[in-house]
């Protein structure tokens, strides 16, 4: 069968026309799933961010306790031992039930910011299910309202939580956002209109989440490898053990070369990060990191199930 001129023509018309549509597609902006399935995966990162600082603090209570516990312990051998008389015994008990009363303190602070941080994220959620409500096409005023309100609000967090501090690092010692989301081809108005507004303002909420998470990161780092290194320091002061071996060579190599772990703290900076970006690469008309934003909170939620906060 042979193609007529005719039909050679029609071919080309189409063929240009499917070239068109690619462009077209290629040029396009952000879509509103797109922003409906990033909303949603917010709002399971900002579920998940609460459950994450309850295992932190529940962490620090029982570390400390567990350190309290055993200088008590110690206390009671070396008064059994003869190597403090019962005067000294009750003074040094004294001075550990201050330690105690001041880490009680600490813990209570700790505890006090970590509950301002989860109603920051609460913040972030509302904007999310605000955000998602006008991705999928709720045009209502009411629905406007809520996403504008729900951005006012992280901003007045800031001021609340730029005082804190983790171990001396402000929580708020974060780098601005990024400005100018290409949001311009949206069809939906009130969608459009939101993230041209609110766009760097969520960005920012999403960093101030990262960098509190980071500094307990490094936080928890720091006091693993000073509990590594004392371990290690003690086998090497035991007079009762007369050869180490390479085993000790390879304790000590890991005391200081201490890296972090898959755990809840570092798997909710990954969520972040990738929640960050994601928002960024729709910013540039590319959806692609939205499975691994995906991926990411998957990783959160299966690490919090393991550790029984489901």
């Amino acid at each position: 069968m042979f193609i007529t001129t005719s039909q050679l023509g029609q071919a080309r018309r189409a063929a240009l026309v499917c070239v068109l549509l690619a462009i077209t597609a290629c040029t396009a902006g952000p879509s509103n799933e797109d922003f409906a399935k990033l909303a949603q995966s917010g709002v399971s990162f900002t579920t998940q961010i609460p459950k994450v600082y309850d295992h932190v603090l529940t962490q620090n209570i029982d570390a400390k306790s567990t350190e309290q516990l055993k200088d008590r312990k110690d206390l009671k051998k070396r008064l059994d031992d003869g190597k403090i008389d019962a005067n000294t015994y009750k003074s040094l008990l004294i001075a550990a039930v201050k330690n105690v009363r001041s880490s009680n303190k600490t813990l209570k602070e700790r505890q006090a910011l970590f509950q301002e941080l989860a109603e920051h994220a609460g913040a972030i959620q509302k904007y999310f299910v605000a955000l998602n409500a006008l991705a999928q096409g709720a045009q209502s005023e009411s629905a406007g309202k809520s996403a504008e309100s729900a951005a006012t609000a992280l901003s007045s967090f800031i001021p609340r939580i730029a005082t804190e501090t983790i171990n001396g690092q402000s929580v708020t010692n974060i780098v601005g956002g990024v400005t100018n989301l290409v949001v311009s081809e949206l069809t939906n108005a009130k969608l459009r209109e939101n993230l041209e507004k609110y766009g760097d303002t969520v960005l920012t909420a999403f960093a101030i989440q990262r960098q509190a998470l980071e500094d307990l990161n490094k936080d928890a780092l720091k006091t693993l490898a000073a509990d590594r290194s004392e371990q290690v320091l003690a086998k090497y002061a035991n007079p009762d053990k007369a050869e180490l071996g390479e085993s000790w060579i390879v304790e000590r190599r890991n005391a200081l070369l201490v890296k972090a772990q898959v755990n809840p703290v570092t798997s909710a900076i990954n969520a972040s990060i990738a929640l960050e970006e994601s928002l960024k690469a729709l910013a540039k008309k590319d959806a692609s990191a939205l499975d691994q934003l995906e991926k990411a909170i998957e990783v959160t939620d299966t690490v919090l199930k393991i550790l029984g906060r489901p």
